[in-house]
């Protein structure tokens, strides 16, 4: 007998569909079976304690129950769950998803007779792959814009300008910066100054004294140096700062010094200021990498249209609870990156009403995707070698300029080595369904009509991407 099969206990087990990919399993746990785990309790404890008037090991089993009954039958009630719910997903071959749902407060071993107790669990879906091999896979070939070079000299342009101080007469133009003295006062409150602050005059929410002003741009148009402005402004309920958050405040700005972004010449000379030969060799650089942009582009789409062939050909359910938690973390993502941008409340408001409305179905595309790439890699044995890991480890180590060993380490603590795998292996399962498919050319815009008319009043797996990252 291997010891394996020696350590079995011995249980009855039942299984239940309670809904989509999820199982209530029922455990029947013998009295022997209860009494030969509380023995071996009583066994251990009695090897180790040491009572007064006796050596150790030498207590009688019944001052040990006396002492320490409570304790033992909690620590055996502990141990019955925990191997007989390991057993049981065992010998059910249940491939569960997150750990088993167990009230352990609430049951209690029975004094005699039997031990019985259930759970509920997610399980790995059943998933019947459509056909990959010989699809029609269509390909929206990017080109790079024409204006791509111009586009991305300007982007530079703006990275290299330099705040210079405007004349005392010229007036405040959008896209400015602002020192100013700025008061903010509370309503029924005192007011809270900030001097010598910084303010950038852009269209849309700005921020003011630490709090938010709608149209920014349009409050300060045309003042001077020297000049005020002010307005009223109600502060969001769930603003960060707690000074000031839910509450309307009046903000005064008074303007002691004007700045603009004097973008630098395009020339040999700002070429070699940012490490090149020429503003010939500036274009030629960027024209290389606006090809490889329109490259990974092409890739990208493709990518995509082999994922939305999938999940239009591959039905199967998915546990609801996963699907509500995959759902809450993207409005969370959302959320906090909403706030970042510095959207206003009724602007926050209606984006976050979109994502909702499509939440519950993007995060179901995101699961069912992470499933059927799972069931792909397990039929055609794909996975990501030793070396494709450790290549990732050296690329990274190299680019902070660190060891691959503290690299390594804690790319595994926060579980970014991890998600490399996934996205590693689930590429190579694209590219070979790529490899083996039928891939027709088309413009982007073709292919970006077609999904129109396919997807009409569902949402789009491209929605799902943008919700993910």
């Amino acid at each position: 007998m291997s010891e394996e099969t020696a350590n079995k206990l011995d249980i009855n087990v039942s299984t239940e569909k309670v809904g989509p990919c999820r199982m209530k399993v029922t455990i029947e746990v013998p009295e022997d079976t209860i009494k030969n785990v509380l023995s071996e309790q009583y066994s251990d404890l009695q090897k180790e304690v040491v009572l007064p008037g006796f050596r150790r090991g030498r207590a009688p089993r019944r001052l040990i129950q006396k002492r320490f009954g409570s304790e033992i039958q909690e620590q055996a009630k502990l141990k019955l769950l925990s191997d007989c719910t390991d057993q049981a997903l065992e010998e059910e071959n249940l491939e569960t998803l997150g750990e088993p749902d167990i009230d352990h407060e609430n049951l209690e071993l029975p004094e005699e007779g039997a031990f019985t107790y259930d759970f509920e669990v997610n399980v790995r879906p059943e998933i019947e792959l459509p056909e990959i091999e010989g699809i029609e896979i269509e390909k929206p070939v990017h080109k790079m814009a024409d204006d791509f070079v111009d586009n991305q000299l300007e982007q530079i342009q703006k990275r290299f300008a330099e705040w210079v101080n405007r004349d005392e007469n010229e007036p405040v133009e959008k896209d400015d910066q602002i020192i100013a003295d700025i008061v903010v006062t509370p309503e029924g409150e005192e007011p809270v100054t900030a001097e010598e602050s910084e303010l950038f005059v852009s269209s849309g929410q700005g921020f003011s004294g630490k709090v938010p002003v709608e149209d920014l741009d349009k409050l300060l148009a045309g003042k001077k140096i020297g000049e005020e402005a002010e307005t009223e402004t109600d502060v969001p309920e769930d603003f960060f700062n707690d000074q000031f958050k839910g509450k309307k405040c009046k903000v005064k700005i008074k303007i002691k010094e004007i700045k603009y972004n004097k973008l630098p010449e395009l020339n040999d000379e700002f070429a070699a200021k940012i490490g090149f030969d020429s503003m010939d060799q500036v274009k030629e650089r960027l024209a290389e990498y606006g090809k490889q942009d329109a490259e990974r582009q092409t890739q990208s789409a493709l990518s995509q249209n082999v994922k939305d062939y999938l999940l239009e050909n591959c039905e199967f359910e998915l546990p609801e609870n996963l699907v509500s938690e995959q759902a809450d973390s993207v409005m969370k993502r959302e959320y906090t990156r909403l706030m970042m941008q510095g959207y206003g409340e009724e602007e926050l408001k209606r984006q976050l009403e979109q994502i909702q409305a499509r939440s519950k179905d993007n995060a179901r595309n995101m699961l069912k995707s992470v499933f059927i790439m799972d069931a792909i890699a397990d039929k055609y044995d794909i996975e990501v070698t030793q070396e494709e890991m450790n290549g990732y480890i050296a690329q990274t180590a190299a680019q902070q300029g660190r060891r691959p060993e503290k690299v390594r380490e804690e790319l595994y603590k926060d579980g970014s080595l991890q998600e490399f795998t996934m996205q590693a292996r689930e590429q190579k399962c694209i590219d070979m369904i790529i490899e083996k498919a039928n891939v027709k050319e088309v413009s982007p815009e073709e292919n970006t009509d077609e999904n129109q008319q396919e997807s009409e009043g569902e949402n789009s797996q491209e929605n799902s991407q943008e919700d993910s990252e």
